[in-house]
């Protein structure tokens, strides 16, 4: 988002991430579930086992991870590329790891 969008004055960074980025990203979610259902039987493959990792996280730590996913790239993040993914997973862990008691 350009410095001079006029979003970007209508919204922080997080109220966006919250009324948009995560809205699309809940619907990418959703698109990329009705095909792991479709291809349970594939589920070998890499982006798929990712997207079941990150799917296994709990709403805020995805929240979160997208949020900084998005304050880090100005963009957010694409759960159909597993780089993006991996880039997810590691911010949420290292949240996790951050906050553990253990």
């Amino acid at each position: 988002m350009s410095s001079d969008d006029p979003t970007k004055e209508k919204y922080t960074i997080e109220q966006y991430v919250n009324s948009t980025v995560v809205a699309m990203l809940d619907e990418q979610i959703r698109d990329a579930k009705s095909l792991s259902t479709e291809d349970r039987k594939m589920e070998s493959e890499p982006q798929a086992l990712i997207l079941e990792k990150f799917r296994g996280l709990n709403g805020k730590m995805r929240k979160y991870a997208m949020t900084e996913f998005f304050k880090e790239n100005k963009e957010p993040a694409d759960i159909l590329d597993p780089v993006d993914m991996e880039t997810l997973l590691a911010i949420a862990q290292g949240f996790k790891e951050a906050v553990s008691l253990n």
